[in-house]
């Protein structure tokens, strides 16, 4: 039986909507995909004390947008193998196998609302209704306590947490079985933990939502910025983050490689369900 796919969603992305007037930007690509791997600007890599700044970061969106079969190589753009530690360079890099039976295919995603669905741009599609919609009043208010006892302001603005949300790393919409998948652990962490919440200003809880920006875990955590659809945001870019738990970590990741999906890839990959399992 053959792969079918449904028609691909098209999102707003990073290199389109991103508040500058330079059309300076760094493309992945390889020969046997029709679409670029991601696209992002030049200055998402220069603004802020923690960008990106090496290689091993494109290697990193490389693997949360594409899964690859078989070992291979990044080459710049004068054809030279782009080394993990080198800079960061405006131009195209290519993906080149090493070996004759490398494979690349488009992972599936960004999720939306339900597990089983792709993400959505539309307003409805943001966990910001939907979280206090499923829990009730009494649940929602009392994971906003915790987080506020917890994180005391806002974890990007530092607003004060009057004007703050509680915000779902991974929304309620999508349940408790993703969240035990990405933890390996059954009820590691409840989807009403504070494991799995930041205090957020309302701006940045919507923005968030929406994939606009997220959180990358490396030797630090860091604020990156893929849309300035709703403010000044790209002054949080590259803004390190302090957060006292590492239990959060796998979900923070789960989210960054949904905003690279929706904002540097851009473009949903949803094959048919019967052809193609779950991942």
């Amino acid at each position: 039986m053959s792969r079918r796919q449904t028609r691909p969603t098209f999102y707003q992305s990073a290199s389109d909507l991103w508040p500058s007037q330079s059309t300076d930007s760094i493309i992945v690509e390889c020969d046997s995909l029709d679409q670029p791997i991601f696209t992002l600007p030049g200055e998402f890599f220069q603004l802020g004390a923690q960008s990106p700044s090496t290689v091993s970061f494109l290697l990193y969106v490389v693997n949360a947008v594409t899964r690859i079969q078989g070992n291979f190589i990044l080459l710049s753009g004068d054809g030279h193998k782009a080394e993990q530690c080198d800079p960061i360079r405006v131009g195209t890099y290519s993906v080149q196998f090493t070996e004759p039976n490398g494979r690349i295919q488009w992972r599936k995603g960004p999720q939306g609302k339900r597990t089983k669905q792709p993400f959505s741009e539309q307003a409805g599609d943001s966990s910001v209704s939907a979280s206090s919609q499923a829990t009730g009043r009494s649940g929602q208010e009392n994971f906003r306590e915790q987080l506020r006892t917890t994180h005391g302001r806002c974890v990007v603005s530092k607003k004060r947490w009057e004007v703050c949300v509680a915000a779902h790393i991974v929304p309620q919409s999508l349940g408790q079985e993703l969240v035990d998948r990405l933890t390996g652990n059954r009820r590691l962490i409840g989807y009403m933990s504070v494991h799995n919440g930041l205090l957020l200003a309302a701006d940045l809880h919507k923005a968030f939502d929406l994939y606009l920006w997220s959180i990358y875990w490396d030797q630090s955590l860091n604020c990156f910025v893929f849309h300035d659809f709703f403010g000044d945001f790209s002054q949080y870019h590259g803004q390190k983050i302090e957060l006292q738990s590492m239990r959060s970590r796998p979900l923070l990741q789960w989210h960054y490689d949904q905003t690279l999906m929706a904002r540097a890839r851009a473009f949903t990959y949803w094959p048919s369900e019967r052809d193609v399992p779950y991942e």
